[in-house]
């Protein structure tokens, strides 16, 4: 949901979008630990 709106929307969906994904990885990696 969230990364689709990120996609829709900004002059660079791209740029939002792998923010996005680092930000999931930080998320996960925090998780594991």
């Amino acid at each position: 949901m969230g990364e689709e709106t990120l996609l829709q929307k900004g002059p660079s969906p791209t740029k939002h979008f792998t923010a996005a994904l680092k930000k999931a990885a930080k998320k996960s990696m925090a998780r594991r630990l």
